[in-house]
């Protein structure tokens, strides 16, 4: 569970109308099919936002480590060709 210790920092998100009746429609809608209470919008948002991150961390250590390889490989080859 979250605490409020640490939640330290805010965004400011700014929406149209519309988007934020399509929000509110996915999250009521999500809530219905789990049959819950629909979860705060903050709630919500701050969950995409950490989903985000955490694929993008996956795809960002993912691409360090195919250019390591790459490289490693590349080194290799030089010191083969090289003798």
């Amino acid at each position: 569970m979250i605490t409020k210790e640490s939640l330290t920092e805010k965004i400011q998100v700014l929406l149209s109308k519309n988007d934020l009746e399509e929000l509110n429609h996915i999250i009521v809608r999500k809530a219905l099919e789990r049959k819950k209470r629909p979860v705060p919008l903050s709630a919500y948002v701050r969950e995409l936002v950490k989903k985000e991150i955490e694929c993008n961390t996956e795809e960002q250590t993912s691409f360090v480590k195919q250019a390591a390889d790459k490289a490693f490989k590349s080194e290799k080859l030089n010191k083969i060709e090289n003798g």
